[in-house]
């Protein structure tokens, strides 16, 4: 995810942007609010925020995308 989306995910989840680069990169995981709140913001299941791998949810995010 580039770094001016990062912003507008954070923006728009209520969080910092460090804070979706850690939950990106692994280093991180959200609580289950936010995790609704990015599941709903990018059409993911709030699971896959939770539990899933950053590949996990870059390939979830690249999905959405191409629908």
């Amino acid at each position: 995810m580039k770094r001016g989306t990062q912003k507008k995910l954070a923006d728009m989840a209520g969080t910092s942007e460090a804070h979706i680069s850690q939950i990106l990169s692994g280093k991180g995981r959200p609580s289950w609010w936010l995790a609704k709140r990015l599941g709903h913001i990018t059409g993911t299941e709030p699971l896959t925020w939770l539990d899933g791998t950053p590949e996990e949810i870059r390939e979830a995010l690249l999905r959405k995308e191409a629908d």
